[in-house]
């Protein structure tokens, strides 16, 4: 910051003190993909529920998973929907849906 913009009179009049500036610290990365011991959780689950289904939606678009997510429900024979957004990942007339 310009050093005329920090301290000394601001036009109102008022004095303002500012301290020392906080030393610099990066960014902490975020996970691209998910947590391999949560995906192994929710994989149990999912395999010892007794009437599971999927509710899909934009996401599965936006990651652009459209075959994954055919094999996914058509390997475990599970039942989806999609949302609003999730329209068009493949065809509702398909037996599962």
């Amino acid at each position: 910051m310009p050093g005329y913009l920090v301290g000394g009179k601001i036009t109102s009049g008022i004095e303002v003190e500012v301290g020392p500036m906080p030393e610099y610290e990066p960014a902490q990365k975020i996970r691209t993909s998910g947590d391999p011991e949560l995906i192994k959780d929710a994989a149990r689950l999912l395999l010892a529920a007794k009437r599971p289904i999927v509710i899909a939606g934009n996401g599965i678009i936006l990651s652009a998973a459209n075959d994954e997510f055919k094999e996914f429900i058509e390997l475990l024979g599970i039942p989806f929907l999609t949302t609003p957004g999730g329209r068009g990942i493949f065809s509702e007339n398909h037996s599962l849906a």
